[in-house]
């Protein structure tokens, strides 16, 4: 069926190309059948009116004598000749035109015909398709009816299983909360049954301690056993004497005579008898008459009879049935023996009855613990899924817009227009500049009324930018791109632009003064005879604040315009170093302003000029917890920190002083201290004063106890401590790609301790790659108990030799957001 439907398809597609190109030969013979008419027309038209001239043009013949009514009659019938051409041709034509219509009918019926047979050819091809299609749903709904009921028996199976398991869920529940309400119970009686293990040890010891000196006591009974036979045989001994008589002579009954020579015979066993005793054949009646009898301390466990009748009797039926070996006998350990036995198999049996129940109690327990770990592992699975579906989607977000860096941009600096391409602005990668033009915040630029990107910088000065940038972009190794030669009297606004730009640690301009803003005078050229600093006045570092605050309001203006997202925040303006390669930022702050200082080597000054005076560079009041505090006057960088423990968090505090690129080394000693101290660095975005230094974003800290974090990450663990009268130094490296710090705890070194310090930061409670500005100033922070620290940032680096036996630090690997490529760039 389906070939059949194919090829009527192509028969009928062929038809139509057909039919279509009739159409158009028939539409092509029609325009020519109405142009052909139409010059039929215009002939016939010709025709009469050259008819009409030719019946006016008769006259009388000169040969023969006509009238001028036969002249005119002959015109007259001429005309009456000619003139109904016209009408004639008229009826022609509508004829034609009818003949037209009525074949345009009539093959506009022949195609419907046509159509209406082709449509009942695929009406019947359908029909045939759909009642195969008809046969196979029926097929398969009869299948889906039989996989239904299969379904919905495995349902009903599966809602038994389910309500037998939450029923199960339920049991379980409830035992739990019983074993929960009856474990402080079981704990009680754990703790009695120890103690009456433990009392039974100790009467088991004393039972085993009685029983060695019961032992020794019959071996002494014996003795004395056969001492006193062989004396009563030595005796003689009368049948039928008085016994009262023998008694008086100081003679006892056999039994009294032992028990008495013992010494444990109570006086009224001396009055009784032994009888017609034969020594030979007494053997002991009952062991339960000894015990009965009660035992009397000190006696040697034998019977104690008491002074009445019944005592009496139970004496004198006691000496008649035991002889002599009944004495030994009521002396054995054996009673003793099964005494401490059959303790020891109740005890058993209460410990094994104890195990028993407490293993019970712990299955169960282990079991609701397994229960309850297994739901919070499910649902801290999907708390990470959602995290990391959040996570893509701002990466996502964050993409660059497909900007290419082939485009030609046409940027307004200053009223005036540039032309220039997006790759030249993207030369320097990692600054300000580059990352706006970068297609990211297109949205977010101020525009002019043309649309065109605005910067409001000075044009003289961004005309020595743009060609830097230009000859940098085509610089080769052997010809690198020359330094914008910047006049006397710009250099100030030049370096307002350029730390706005980002673009102070890709060039380096001679003539700038050590804080980077006033124009220095008598300061010459990095590398010439000699580098001398020149020190700001206060009310002209108070005017070159204020010109950075002025170059700041641009990045504000692009903020403006953006809700949603904004660009990434500019570094903050800072003074560069004293060496030209180098460069340290100061805080915003009133008290963080910036001062020449040396870094390093001290400058070299003329015989004729004083010594500039040395800035102490302390800690900063505003970037720290309110339990931080500084110095006053010449101890700023001394900070102490109070006890936080009431409020179970730490005290941090960051330095005036920020390094962004060169090389820097500066020392924190430690005055006092306690066990959670940290010492490290803080980036410029830096605001968790209430965090330890390390263990929050932008931040980077050494523990005391030696382990190394990096944005709540945990780096390495280091083989040393710290504590009271220790200094710990860093030694940073910012120059290029290289950023990494190395650090001297008590003159040991520790190289590349942190090997990137532009990535430190955490999202929630994951560490992810979070891009910091270039700045990072020292850091301290503590925990608990006060702590006191000193800042030294004009300390003299390490010589390079202390250095050859550095230990070396292994790095921890990335964590899975990090190894998955999940990177999150700060807004």
């Amino acid at each position: 069926v389906s070939a059949q439907l194919r090829s009527a398809e192509v028969a009928q597609r062929s038809r139509e190309r057909e039919r279509k190109r009739l159409e158009e030969l028939q539409a092509k013979a029609a325009q020519r059948s109405e142009a052909s008419r139409e010059s039929v027309l215009q002939a016939l038209q010709a025709f009469i009116e050259a008819g009409l001239w030719f019946s006016d043009s008769f006259q009388k013949t000169q040969s023969r004598p006509v009238k001028m009514e036969q002249v005119k009659s002959a015109q007259a019938a001429v005309k009456a000749a000619i003139k109904p051409l016209t009408s004639h041709w008229q009826a022609v034509r509508k004829a034609r035109e009818a003949q037209g219509k009525a074949s345009n009918q009539r093959r506009k019926v022949t195609q419907k015909l046509s159509a209406a047979i082709a449509s009942k050819v695929d009406a019947e091809l359908q029909a045939t398709a759909s009642e195969k299609e008809h046969l196979e749903a029926t097929e398969e709904e009869a299948q889906l009816r039989a996989e239904r009921g299969a379904r919905e028996s495995e349902l009903g199976a599966t809602e038994g299983a389910k309500a037998a398991v939450e029923l199960e869920d339920a049991d379980m529940k409830r035992r739990r909360d019983e074993l929960k309400a009856a474990q402080p119970r079981a704990k009680e009686d754990l703790k009695i049954a120890r103690l009456a293990e433990k009392e039974a040890l100790n009467e088991r010891q004393a039972l085993h301690t009685q029983c060695s000196r019961r032992e020794k006591e019959q071996m002494q009974l014996e003795e004395a056993k056969n001492t006193a036979v062989s004396t009563l045989k030595a005796e003689e001994y009368k049948t039928g004497q008085d016994d009262s008589v023998f008694v008086s002579h100081g003679h006892l009954p056999l039994c009294a005579r032992i028990m008495k020579r013992l010494c444990c015979v109570p006086p009224v066993v001396g009055s009784l008898g032994c009888g017609a005793c034969d020594v030979q054949q007494l053997r002991p009646a009952s062991r339960d008459l000894a015990r009965q009898v009660p035992m009397r301390p000190g006696a040697n466990r034998l019977p104690h009879l008491r002074k009445d009748a019944a005592s009496v009797s139970a004496a004198t039926s006691y000496s008649s049935s035991c002889h002599l070996p009944l004495i030994g006998s009521a002396l054995e350990s054996s009673c003793v023996d099964e005494l401490a036995e059959e303790l020891i198999r109740t005890v058993g049996t209460a410990q094994a009855q104890f195990h028993e129940d407490r293993n019970s109690i712990l299955l169960e327990f282990e079991a609701a613990r397994i229960q309850l770990h297994t739901e919070y592992s499910h649902r801290l699975l999907q708390a990470d899924q959602e995290l990391r579906s959040v996570l893509e989607e701002r990466a996502a977000r964050r993409e660059p817009c497909g900007a290419s860096q082939n485009d030609v941009l046409t940027l307004n600096v200053g009223g005036k227009l540039y032309t220039l391409k997006r790759e030249t602005l993207l030369v320097c990668r990692g600054s300000f500049l580059a990352e706006l033009f970068s297609g990211k915040w297109e949205h977010a630029l101020q525009k002019d009324a043309d649309g065109n990107p605005f910067l409001d910088i000075d044009p003289s000065i961004w005309d020595l930018i743009l060609s830097w940038l230009r000859d940098r972009k085509i610089e080769a190794a052997d010809r690198p791109a020359a330094q914008p030669a910047v006049p006397k009297e710009d250099l100030q606004h030049f370096q307002a632009a350029v730390d706005y730009l980002g673009l102070r640690p890709y060039l380096s301009v001679p003539g700038l003064s050590p804080d980077g803003w006033a124009a220095s005078c008598g300061s010459t050229v990095p590398g010439g005879s000699e580098e001398t600093t020149t020190i700001m006045e206060a009310d002209e570092k108070e005017s070159s604040r204020g010109f950075l605050k002025v170059a700041g309001s641009i990045f504000s203006a692009f903020r403006g315009s953006s809700s949603s997202s904004a660009p990434p925040p500019a570094p903050s303006a800072a003074p560069p170093s004293a060496a030209a390669a180098g460069r340290e930022a100061e805080g915003g702050s009133a008290e963080d302003r910036p001062a020449a200082d040396r870094q390093g080597s001290e400058p070299h000054v003329g015989p004729e000029e004083a010594p500039a005076p040395k800035r102490i560079i302390g800690w900063s009041q505003k970037c720290s917890h309110p339990d931080a505090r500084r110095g006053v006057g010449e101890c700023i960088h001394v900070l102490s920190i109070a006890s936080t423990r009431p409020k179970a968090c730490a005290a941090a505090a960051r330095s005036t002083r920020g390094y962004q690129s060169g090389v820097h080394y500066f020392e924190v000693k430690v005055l006092s201290v306690s066990d959670h101290s940290y010492v490290g660095l803080a980036a410029a975005e830096w605001t968790s004063t209430s965090q330890p230094v390390g263990r929050a974003s932008h931040s980077w800290g050494i523990a005391s106890s030696g382990v190394v974090f990096a944005g709540n990450r945990e780096l390495t663990r280091l083989p040393v401590i710290y504590g009271s009268g220790s200094t710990i130094g860093l030694r940073l490296e910012l120059d290029g790609g290289q950023r990494t710090a190395t650090a001297y705890i008590d003159g040991r070194c520790f190289e590349n301790i942190f090997e990137d310090l532009a990535v430190a930061a955490e999202v929630g409670n994951i560490s992810v790659k979070v891009h910091s500005s270039l700045q990072k100033y020292p850091a301290v922070s503590n925990m608990r108990a006060p702590a006191q620290y000193s800042l030294d940032c004009d300390a003299p680096p390490p010589e390079p030799e202390d250095q050859a036996d550095a230990d070396p630090v292994d790095q921890e690997p990335q964590d899975f957001l990090s190894a998955a490529g999940l990177a999150v760039e700060a807004s």
